[in-house]
């Protein structure tokens, strides 16, 4: 069959068009200028993304900048430390052990109410995380005429100073620096047999003598060798420190030892009995403390003091106000470590209630949704003074797990 199209025909067809093609033109024309717009809107988003990582950058270096001024002109010894978090390792443990889900479901399973309402666990809940510990303010120092180096925890909540023994036989003593009283010209022996324990376990070895240096301060100082540090496993073998210096108050020290910094102003070596922790806001994981003196560029605006009601640790009396409920006259101690605001657990579960927060069973977590308005600013009243602490600062999302969720640094 032929086919014959005519030249009118093609014409006309072409004609008819017409406005096709220039709609079609038009068409084009927009979304050519829809993307240019779409191009310099990402420009500008990439060059803003870019300033604020700039910004964080440049700040965060003259921060360090600043603090490092302030630690090489101030005239107070300063021992910088590592500071190691226990919900870190928590939540470490929780990841390795795969129980992210757990923690989800478990907020979800609660939150649905098919459960007891208002029900938050028990503080004898447990499912067994290794390398789970309290807070630890990891510093250096030295011990012996020939500075054997330790690294401490720096205690406010014990009183003693105590190094692995080079005669310790425990399993984790074999990953520590070991003190050896051979090594030191310095060393004076005493032998008395001590023991000192602690929420974690208990330590066992003998008193000797030694130089103790602390940054650029030194003195004769008596410790305990630990000969035995079984009871304290699995948390000393995970954790960096060698030992621990105590800075609590010499009722609480066995054999009755004056602490490190009341020695130091005996012997003339610091000006003021006193010691200070400081921990920077930009940065979580480190700190310094100061030996001898307060440094004034650490902080800005008034101290405010306390009076201490105990001669054991750094105690003092606080009206607690979580929300509508109250603790009054509360013996509130202050302690390095620990990192969480701990309370009674009929406290608590008033408390958390009805405000759409759970306890994990078995985990040591409190868990709630980061977006919840229901929770209070904390306040801490003394006689003289009155602390806040709001919502966003006891709080911390659960990134590796739910970012809608959050735990609570409380326990």
């Amino acid at each position: 069959m032929a086919l014959t199209v005519k030249e009118e025909e093609f014409s006309n067809t072409l004609i008819k068009n017409a406005s096709a093609f220039d709609r079609l033109k038009l068409g084009n024309l927009k979304n050519l200028k829809i993307q240019k717009k779409l191009q310099f809107l990402y420009l500008i988003l990439f060059v803003l993304i870019t300033g604020v990582f700039f910004f964080f950058l440049i700040g965060n270096f003259y921060s360090h900048r600043k603090l490092y001024q302030v630690i090489k002109n101030t005239k107070h010894t300063t021992v910088g430390f590592k500071i190691d978090r226990p919900h870190d390792k928590v939540l470490s443990s929780v990841l390795k052990n795969k129980l992210g889900t757990y923690v989800k479901e478990s907020f979800k399973f609660f939150k649905s109410g098919y459960t007891q309402k208002g029900y938050l666990g028990s503080e004898n809940d447990s499912i067994e995380l290794d390398d789970v510990a309290n807070l630890m303010f990891y510093g250096e120092g030295q011990i012996g005429a020939n500075k054997q180096p330790f690294m401490f925890i720096f205690d406010t909540g014990s009183a003693n100073l105590w190094v692995p023994s080079v005669n310790c036989d425990s399993i984790g003593c074999s990953t520590k620096h070991l003190y050896d009283a051979s090594a030191s010209k310095s060393y004076e022996k005493d032998g008395t047999k001590v023991e000192i324990s602690y929420g974690s376990g208990t330590v066992r070895g003998y008193f000797s003598k030694d130089v103790l240096s602390l940054g650029d301060l030194s003195l004769p100082y008596k410790f305990i060798e630990v000969t035995d540090a079984d009871d304290l496993e699995p948390i000393y073998s995970g954790s960096e420190f060698d030992g621990i210096l105590g800075l609590g108050w010499k009722n609480l020290a066995i054999g009755a030892i004056d602490p490190v910094v009341v020695e130091l102003k005996k012997q003339n070596k610091i000006d003021n009995a006193l010691f200070t922790f400081y921990l920077p806001v930009h940065d979580k994981h480190v700190g310094y403390l100061t030996i001898g003196g307060i440094e004034n560029d650490f902080y800005e605006g008034p101290l405010t003091y306390e009076k201490l009601n105990h001669d054991l640790y750094w105690q003092i009396d606080l009206d607690i106000h979580f929300g509508k409920y109250v603790m009054q006259k509360s013996n509130a101690v202050i302690d390095s470590g620990t990192s969480t605001i701990t309370a009674p657990t009929k406290f608590l579960n008033n408390f958390f209630k009805d405000m759409n927060v759970i306890k994990v069973p078995f985990l040591p977590l409190y868990v709630t949704t980061c977006d919840n308005d229901d929770l209070p600013t904390l306040e801490f009243h003394s006689k003289n003074n009155k602390y806040t602490l709001e919502p966003e600062f006891y709080m911390d999302p659960l990134s590796d797990i739910d970012p809608a969720l959050c735990m609570l640094y409380i326990l």
